[in-house]
Parts: structure tokens; C-alpha cells; sequence
């Protein structure tokens, strides 16, 4: 098994996190894995591909705010599930790189991911990986303007899946140092749009519901010459952004207008047609009053003109 520093580091993104040591288990390497995926059984199946992330590689920021995970490449031996007691269940994991308990004890913390390209396809057009939700950003519908980011999933809180989102900062977020979040239910209703490819979710949330958010300081406190360059940094964002919004308004009334005019224009040549039509119909019958009176080329239909 490769240590922490021989492992290159790999951006998450690639991997998804299936589970977190918390113990050894036995003489024979087991170790105790709280699981944090549906699957435990196909995740943890002989022979499978599995990476450990060491608790000193967790939580690195990287470039892009996506932390680099030092991976420690691992096979699976297979696992069974241990009843907890109170309806839970931890899993014991045998590795084919660990065959003591000693061995197994060092592994305490770690993280256990998969491969992205390892896990199956949702058949559920509603359901999705945690790991593509977070990070998401959150844009109101109705406004188009962002509120936030997808920060953490939580289950067990209700009918729904939780969001917890971390609020876009505003002036008195800058000034006071602080960070607000706001807890969505992944309802569809509240939550109607979720494009992965864009990683943007839209959300329809209920009046009042951005007003409930809870408040953390920041763990070091803006400098003056810090706030100042965040809040020109922020004025700056919100007129670029109010001014993409004018513009795809002024597009939107542009392509009403111009079908308008379309269908206006179809409607004034299919009245047309009918009035050629019904002249027709005069001249035919004039012809039968009056033999030989025909509309000679260069005379005037019939019908109505346009005006």
C-alpha cells in the first residue's frame, strides 16, 4: 500500500466518497467503515476499486476551491455489516493491502472513496448523487439572480432531502465578517430545476423562506482594506449582472415582438387569401350577369387591400 506521499494528488471531482474509517475490527486488518453511500454491499464487493484519503489530506483547499485528494489505492476483500444497535449498522471492510489489526488501527479517519466512472447510473430522473449536488450554484427563478451554493446534504430531516446552502455575501455580510446559510428542502416544487451539465440548481423558494438563515462568523475577521476590495468587488459583480439581465430582457421582448409581427403578418395574408378567394367569386358571378367581362392583367383584385 503507497503512503500519503507517494500518492499525486487528483481533483475530487473524480471520485466520490463512500464511507469513513472509524475503527479496527479483529486480528485479521477488518476495519469498522460508517458508511455514507445507499449501496454499502455493491461499493464494498470483492475486488472492487477503493481509495483512502489520510485525515492530513482532508479538507486541502486547491485551486478552484476543489480540494486535491492525496488517493491511497486499495482492493476490497469484501464486507459484512455489524448491527449497532438502535437501527444502526457499521460495515467491516476487509482490504487485500491490510492483514493485521496494527495495520488496520493506522487507518483510523481515513476516507474511503470510488471512482466516478465506478458508480451505476440513477434510473430516477429525481434522484441524484450527493457529490453532484454540492457545489452547485443556486439561482433564484423567478429573478435570475444567484443566492448561493450547494454547501452539504442532509437526510433524515423531514420528507425531503436537505440543502444547506451558504448564501451569497451581501454589504452587511462583508462588514460584519460573517457567513449566512439557508437550509432548502430538495423538493421538487422548491427545487424545480437541477442542471448538472451547468451545475446550477433553480429554486422557486416560499416567501420567507431566505429570511430563516443562520449566521457564522468568519474565523478571522476582515481587514478594513479587505472589506473595501470585497465590497467594490461586489458592486462590481451585481452591475455586470443587472446589466445581463436588461440585455437578455431586451432580447426576450425583441423575439416576442418579431413573432408577433410573424403571426400578424400570416394572419393578414391568410385574410388576404380569403378576400382573393371571395373576389373570385364576384368576378365569376358578374361574368355569368355579364358575358365576356373579365379582370384584364394590371386591373385591381377584387379583394381588400393591406393597409
Amino acid at each position: 500500500m503507497c503512503t500519503t506521499g507517494q500518492c499525486p494528488p487528483v481533483p475530487c471531482e473524480e471520485y466520490v466518497e463512500v464511507g469513513r474509517v472509524t475503527g479496527a475490527h479483529g486480528v485479521r486488518g477488518e476495519v469498522r467503515v460508517e458508511a455514507s453511500t445507499d449501496e454499502p454491499v455493491k461499493r464494498f464487493k470483492a475486488g472492487r476499486r477503493l481509495f483512502l484519503v489520510p485525515p492530513s489530506a482532508q479538507g486541502s483547499t486547491g485551486r478552484g476551491g476543489i480540494p486535491p485528494l492525496s488517493l491511497i489505492p486499495v482492493t476490497s476483500r469484501g464486507a459484512r455489516d455489524q448491527p449497532m444497535g438502535k437501527g444502526q449498522v457499521a460495515w467491516l471492510l476487509a482490504l487485500q493491502e491490510v492483514a493485521t489489526r496494527t495495520q488496520a488501527e493506522q487507518l483510523y479517519g481515513h476516507m474511503v472513496y470510488c471512482a466516478l466512472s465506478d458508480r451505476e447510473s440513477l434510473r430516477d430522473p429525481d434522484e441524484f448523487y450527493v457529490t453532484d449536488i454540492i457545489g452547485c450554484s443556486v439561482i433564484d427563478q423567478a429573478s435570475r439572480r444567484l443566492v448561493g451554493s450547494v454547501v452539504d446534504v442532509y437526510s433524515g430531516m423531514g420528507t425531503h432531502d436537505t440543502l444547506r446552502v451558504k448564501l451569497r455575501a451581501n454589504e452587511a455580510d462583508i462588514m460584519n465578517s460573517r457567513i449566512r446559510y439557508c437550509l432548502f428542502p430538495f423538493a421538487k416544487a422548491i427545487c424545480p430545476v437541477l442542471d448538472l451539465g451547468s451545475r446550477t440548481l433553480e429554486v422557486a423558494p416560499p416567501e420567507g423562506l431566505l429570511d430563516l438563515y443562520t449566521v457564522e462568523p468568519l474565523k478571522r475577521p476582515l481587514s478594513e482594506e479587505a472589506k473595501a476590495q470585497k465590497l467594490q468587488q461586489l458592486r462590481e459583480q451585481l452591475a455586470r449582472e443587472e446589466a445581463e439581465r436588461h440585455a437578455r430582457g431586451q432580447q426576450q421582448v425583441e423575439v416576442q415582438s418579431s413573432s408577433g409581427q410573424e403571426e400578424a403578418a400570416d394572419d393578414e395574408d391568410e385574410g388576404e387569401d380569403a378576400d382573393e378567394e371571395e373576389g373570385e367569386k364576384q368576378v365569376r358571378a358578374v361574368r355569368l350577369r355579364r358575358p365576356g367581362l373579365g379582370r384584364r392583367t394590371g386591373s385591381l383584385r377584387l379583394g381588400r387591400r393591406r393597409t
